[in-house]
């Protein structure tokens, strides 16, 4: 059995991260308040309303209030009912601020991305001191707030557990010693009538220096390999249209959708 796009696409919309601290509620949309330390803010989605959009805007906007956020952050990828959604976003003053593509690749061959150049290596995030490599990537590219002893600790614990249950991982590419690009990857069951479990490729990023240098091509090449060995037959990734999509691309990845990110603040 292959992976069609209706498969793909179903097995994206199932795509979500929930992790410790995380509240979610889930009606006719899909709303989460991330933790602090995550930088995440609050990040809705899902809209499936037989309500006016206006109606479920009101109801996310005083959710927001509710957490005591600013802002929230609306995901949308054009299957919203009603329809008139991500227009009425833009007409309460809402900002796009992100798009990303959906991208899919199976993994029954896993793609030639060239040799790997001088001074790149990677190694899969096992101890504290990679998880403080990968800690140092993510605060330089994302802007987030470096994670406290304990949290790099209980990161640590977590990634050490999903490896040894078989459900995910988190790899790290250094350049000429130096952390530089890092990259996790989550297994999943497969969506209805799919034919294989699920690679959920996320937080791909690499520091400004090492961009153009094989680092990301290196780790991106890593997590393929290895999650084709615990079982995955299918990687799916969002990656941003400026950014890694066009390197996504040329690796084979083939390109299902969009989902475009609405900023909206509580007051709005």
């Amino acid at each position: 059995m292959m992976w069609t796009p209706d498969l793909v696409l179903a097995a994206a919309a199932e795509w979500l991260w929930l992790p410790e601290g995380a509240e979610m509620e889930q009606t006719d949309h899909r709303i989460v308040c991330y933790p602090a330390w995550s930088g995440m803010g609050v990040v809705a989605d899902s809209v499936d309303s037989d309500h006016a959009a206006d109606d479920v805007i009101d109801r996310v906007v005083d959710r927001v209030r509710a957490w005591g956020r600013p802002t929230v952050g609306i995901w949308v990828n054009g299957t919203e009912r009603p329809t008139d959604f991500e227009d009425a976003l833009k007409r309460r003053g809402a900002v796009h601020e992100d798009v990303t593509d959906v991208l899919a690749l199976p993994l029954d061959v896993l793609p030639d991305l060239g040799c790997r150049q001088a001074g790149v290596e990677v190694m899969r995030v096992d101890a504290m001191a990679t998880r403080r490599g990968v800690d140092e990537v993510d605060v330089r590219v994302w802007g987030q707030e470096p994670l406290t002893a304990e949290r790099l600790e209980a990161e640590a614990a977590v990634l050490r557990s999903d490896w040894e249950s078989r459900t995910g991982f988190r790899v790290l590419a250094t350049l000429d010693g130096r952390p530089a690009s890092t990259g996790g990857v989550t297994i999943a069951g497969p969506p209805s009538g799919g034919p294989g479990a699920v690679a959920r490729l996320w937080g791909g990023a690499t520091v400004p220096e090492a961009r153009h240098r094989g680092a990301y091509r290196a780790q991106l090449f890593e997590r393929l390999r290895i999650a084709r060995d615990l079982g995955a037959s299918v990687a799916l990734v969002k990656g941003r249209a400026e950014t890694s999509a066009p390197i996504l691309a040329r690796a084979g990845f083939q390109r299902f959708g969009s989902e475009r990110l609405y900023r909206i603040t509580a007051d709005a």
